[in-house]
């Protein structure tokens, strides 16, 4: 299959809204982050003023987390995680 478009575009043609992060939020790890639930990550503290507006005007609840020695070894909050197997709110 060949696509011609971009990865953004793709994604936003499926529905999902695409959350800007800047340079500087990048180099600290802002897109390492790990979803917990629906519109709920754990992610790197210490992000912008601005990234953390953007994630709350899209009604995502981040969890701040000190990671500060975490990524010193060019890892962050999804790089530190093994798979869980969720069990459905209804069991």
């Amino acid at each position: 299959m060949i696509f011609r478009h971009s990865f953004v575009e793709y994604m936003r043609g499926r529905g999902f809204e695409i959350i800007p992060i800047d340079h500087e939020d990048e180099m600290h790890y802002a897109n390492n982050y790990l979803t917990i639930a629906p519109r709920h990550i754990m992610a790197v503290a210490g992000q912008s003023k601005a990234l953390q507006q953007r994630l709350a005007d899209a009604g995502v609840t981040v969890e701040w987390i000190p990671l500060e020695s975490l990524i010193d070894g060019y890892g962050a909050a999804h790089c530190m995680t093994q798979v869980l197997k969720r069990a459905s709110a209804k069991q």
